[in-house]
């Protein structure tokens, strides 16, 4: 099957590993992410999900089993094709990688064909098909997500999230203490500018909050203030 444009991430502690099978993947036409340990891992497939990752064992103070449990219970995890890729040779381990859900298993040392053949096997077997709407029928939807109110004041709203966010979207807020200050819920807002990194898989996101009467500013003048 065709690699082209396939997002390949790899969980492992090794940068010169990293480095060789970057080359190796990207020649193939696919696209790839490294990640050096769980957590990094796990807040990239938040941010885009890979098509398929290869899993390496030793992840210095971490196993990669860790990472083969985690997936087992998360839905969206378990559809990705998951190959340890390790030096470990031992049949206990490899046993108990296939248990925890592992879809292959590839011993090191790196050999580029080898991880083609399993790219293109796992792959082949995991094909998610989709379709993709034409630029007129492009349908909308609403997503909920959870936010923090960080900041308020008589125009905007400071939010953080885990949602990366353009400038001119429009959202529908919920709070208890907009809800005190006696707004309509929802809340319109509109994104000011694009979000901007907080932290780690986080961003803040300034809203302009719409169709305020004066009764609500006077109420968010004196919250600001204890704030």
């Amino acid at each position: 099957m065709g690699l082209k444009d396939k997002f390949v991430l790899m969980i492992d502690d090794d940068i010169e590993s990293c480095a060789l099978v970057k080359r190796i993947i990207e020649n193939a036409g696919c696209l790839f992410q490294a990640a050096y340990h769980i957590e990094e891992a796990t807040q990239q497939i938040k941010m885009k999900v890979p098509s398929i990752i290869f899993l390496d064992l030793h992840l210095g103070d971490e196993n990669g089993l860790t990472f083969l449990e985690k997936r087992s219970a998360d839905p969206l995890l378990k559809r990705i094709p998951v190959v340890v890729f390790s030096a470990i040779t031992r049949r206990d381990v490899q046993e108990k990688a296939y248990l925890l859900g592992a879809n292959d298993y590839l011993e090191k040392p790196i050999r580029a064909s080898a991880i083609l053949q399993k790219l293109r096997k796992n792959l082949k077997e995991h094909t998610v098909h989709q379709y993709f709407f034409p630029e007129h029928e492009h349908l909308k939807i609403k997503i909920k997500i959870d936010a923090e109110l960080k900041r308020v004041n008589e125009i905007s709203a400071l939010l953080r999230s885990a949602l990366k966010m353009e400038k001119d979207i429009t959202l529908e807020i919920e709070s208890d203490l907009l809800s005190k200050m006696g707004m309509i819920q929802p809340q319109k807002g509109t994104s000011i500018l694009p979000s901007f990194y907080a932290e780690a898989g986080i961003y803040d996101t300034r809203v302009e909050l719409l169709g305020l009467n004066e009764k609500i500013l006077n109420r968010i003048k004196k919250i600001k203030t204890l704030l």
